[in-house]
């Protein structure tokens, strides 16, 4: 199985793609790399793995589809892993 490893905070945080990241023709490395990078952001900020690979999963289909909206929960959570 493929894993992405992303430093963060002094670790190294390791992503493993779900069947989605994997098998969804979409997706390409660098949207691996992308849902690496908000995995491990979430999981340092001390979000739950399964939380952290929801928003960095919706993260990446908002990349794919700009018009994209989501719950205002989600929307909330994505934003707190993506801006400084």
């Amino acid at each position: 199985m493929e894993c992405y490893a992303t430093f963060r905070k002094g670790r190294w945080v390791e992503y493993k793609p779900t069947a989605t990241a994997i098998s969804d023709p979409r997706w390409t490395d660098a949207h691996r790399w992308l849902a690496a990078s908000a995995y491990a952001t979430a999981v340092t900020k001390g979000l739950s793995e399964d939380r952290a690979i929801v928003l960095s999963e919706a993260y990446v289909f908002k990349q794919l589809y700009p018009e994209l909206i989501y719950t205002k929960d989600l929307e909330a959570g994505i934003a707190s892993i993506t801006r400084e």
